[in-house]
């Protein structure tokens, strides 16, 4: 049996809003579409219903994005890829983790609660990670390296998992999104030391120029793909 075929919908309490969920090739159950939470006015988030801690006041949506270095942000859209499926809002790092503003990885999230964003790599920054996920896909990872065999400098794939899309990014300052100018997906780990205002994440740009353990500034504005825990 493909694993993909086994679809359900998950309904988001806190909005009412409903997501198609799929158990993808790494016997993980993911989100089909990118989170979409958020509205005109602030969000009250506790652990009953998130991902979180204690609890989370998530900002109203804006349209003039600021660049900044820890208030946490959103922007709305409902743009939809060509399988009906939507794009989701962009978040950037702070506002994806709850706030998180440490020198650790994250431990929270604004999924819903029993889904989380996904860790950096399997062994390394906590399981139900881009990498292993891709990897069940086809991508080859060197072991050893935690580096992936390439062609031509880009990492090949045969298909993407079911539920990506280029969903495209927000710039870190201004009015403007880029919709559909590859896939920018938050992970739940901060960049290297030397990288003090940069997250990890994952980016694509079709289905052979893939780059799942790529950094991300974190004031940019990218989408949230959720796992089950």
């Amino acid at each position: 049996t493909n694993p993909e075929s086994i679809t359900g919908q998950l309904v988001d309490t806190r909005d009412s809003n409903i997501y198609y969920v799929s158990k993808l090739k790494d016997g993980n159950c993911w989100m089909q579409e990118n989170l979409r939470l958020g509205g005109s006015s602030p969000i009250s988030l506790s652990s009953a219903n998130t991902d979180i801690n204690s609890s989370f006041t998530l900002p109203a949506t804006i349209t003039n994005w600021t660049e900044t270095s820890s208030a946490p942000m959103l922007y709305a859209q409902d743009l939809q890829d060509a399988n009906g499926l939507y794009y989701g809002y962009y978040y950037n790092y702070y506002a994806a983790t709850a706030g998180t503003m440490t020198s650790t990885s994250a431990t929270q999230s604004i999924c819903p609660k029993g889904w989380t964003i996904p860790g950096f790599v399997n062994g390394v920054e906590g399981s139900k990670s881009f990498a292993d996920l891709f990897v069940s896909y086809g991508l080859i990872e060197t072991p050893s390296s935690q580096t992936y065999i390439v062609e031509n400098g880009r990492q090949i794939l045969s298909s993407l998992p079911l539920g990506f899309s280029e969903s495209g990014y927000h710039d870190r300052s201004g009015d403007t999104p880029y919709p559909n100018a590859g896939g920018y997906y938050w992970a739940n780990a901060i960049g290297y030391s030397y990288y003090s205002t940069h997250a990890f994440g994952m980016m694509f740009f079709g289905d052979d120029a893939i780059y799942p353990q790529g950094v991300l500034i974190r004031s940019l504005g990218a989408v949230i793909k959720c796992v089950a825990r």
